[in-house]
């Protein structure tokens, strides 16, 4: 158990002696979560870190004034949302349930700032994960201003899913994917980059409100290579 759980993000370079003191000196609790069973609501306060350390967990982020959602997999051993547990707005923005059965490890807020003051590589992982998030969304939005309806499209499936993402799938109403776009696109111009999609193997399949893409890396190496 003990290899597995090191293999979480923020506690990967721990040794086994450092991680013995913190599971011996803070409440570690581990829940199985049924196949379809919610975990957070969008909207919920992040009052604890989340781990999957076992099966899968299936998201959904939806525009609050639009009819556009994105989804996503991941799988353990992955963290949830840990950039959500600080800063200004501490709500999850996404649904999220067990896609499967699934084993959630989670650790009071509190609990985890004591973790972090007690252990320097727990505290460096921390603040690499958000940091990494935090330029990946500013470089893409910084390159978004000339950016064609292909580009855009993809930025909107990588900005709201995880490096490990999988399954990515966009739900849409066709005018507010266009709003969200920012573009006067039409059902045809949608269909088009779909189709230059499905060729590159980028997009598996789509269907009239829905785009499912393929692995999440190919979509980052689109982006950096436009």
């Amino acid at each position: 158990m003990f290899d597995k759980l090191l293999q979480l993000p923020l506690f990967q370079g721990l040794t086994h002696e450092e991680f013995q003191r913190l599971i011996e000196s803070y409440p570690f609790h581990f829940l199985k979560v049924a196949n379809g069973e919610r975990i957070v609501t969008a909207g919920d306060p992040c009052t604890h870190l989340r781990f999957i350390v076992g099966g899968a967990v299936r998201f959904s982020t939806s525009s609050r004034v639009l009819k556009v959602a994105v989804e996503h997999t991941l799988d353990s051993p992955d963290v949830i949302a840990p950039d959500h547990l600080f800063g200004l707005d501490t709500s999850y923005p996404f649904d999220a349930w067990g896609s499967g059965e699934a084993a959630i490890l989670q650790i009071k807020k509190l609990d985890f700032l004591n973790m972090l003051s007690s252990s320097r590589v727990l505290t460096i992982n921390t603040l690499n994960y958000i940091s990494r998030n935090a330029q990946a969304m500013r470089s893409q939005l910084l390159g978004s201003q000339n950016m064609r309806v292909a580009e855009r499209l993809v930025i909107i499936a990588t900005l709201f899913t995880a490096q490990r993402s999988r399954d990515i799938k966009i739900v849409y109403r066709l005018r507010d994917l266009n709003r969200l776009l920012g573009l006067l696109t039409s059902r045809v111009a949608i269909a088009d980059v779909c189709a230059q999609f499905e060729t590159m193997g980028l997009v598996r399949k789509s269907a009239p409100g829905e785009i499912y893409f393929g692995n999440r890396q190919d979509l980052v190496n689109y982006l950096n290579n436009s």
